[in-house]
Formats: C-alpha cells, structure tokens, sequence
C-alpha cells in the first residue's frame, strides 16, 4: 500500500507559486455549456497546458488533468476563471500520491 505524502506537500498548490502535474476534481450545476467554457478558460490560459479531461460517472462533472508550465499560484488562477465559486484542497490519491489535487466547484 503506498501512503500519500503529508497533507503540507499539497497545500503549496493552492497557496503559494507552484510548477507541475495537478488534478482538479470539477463539480458542477451547470449544463454542458458552463463546463466547456471553463475548459476553454483553462486553454486560454499560457501557463496551463491542458492534458486531459474526463466526465465524472454521475455526469456532474468532470476530473481535470493538466500542467502547469511555469510557477503559479494555482488556486488565484482558477478562481479567476468564470463561473468557478471555491477552489479547495483534495485528497490525495493513491496511485498517483505525488499529483495534488484540488477540487473546484463551479456555479
């Protein structure tokens, strides 16, 4: 069984400049057309290369694979992006215990 690193590895994500692979866990009330426009957000973004996006089994969403390409504070970033309410600290999965992730939730 692999343990996940201390919860302090990931709380840099959202707080402080940050380079690297995150995961964002996606919630949403919106229709299709509210999630597509923040993945665009996010593709318009140059800091962020967008590596994969997948709906959710409910349909309520959508997990959010990408990259950051330089340091950012993440968490500022994508609460900029429209519609997107809150922005918080996920936990860690075990197959891939070195990939924060963050779990945003969109109106």
């Amino acid at each position: 069984m692999v343990t996940p690193p201390p919860s302090s590895t990931v709380a840099p994500v959202g707080h402080v400049n940050y380079e690297g692979p995150v995961k964002l866990n996606v919630s949403t009330t919106w229709d299709i057309k509210g999630m597509i426009k923040f993945v665009e957000a996010l593709r318009a973004n140059r800091q962020i290369h967008l590596l994969r996006t997948v709906s959710t089994p409910k349909r309520d969403g959508m997990e959010v694979w990408l990259r950051l390409r330089s340091p950012n504070p993440l968490k500022t970033t994508l609460l900029a992006a429209a519609g997107v309410t809150s922005v918080e600290v996920g936990e860690q999965s075990e197959a891939e215990p070195t990939t924060p992730v963050l779990i945003v939730t969109l109106t």
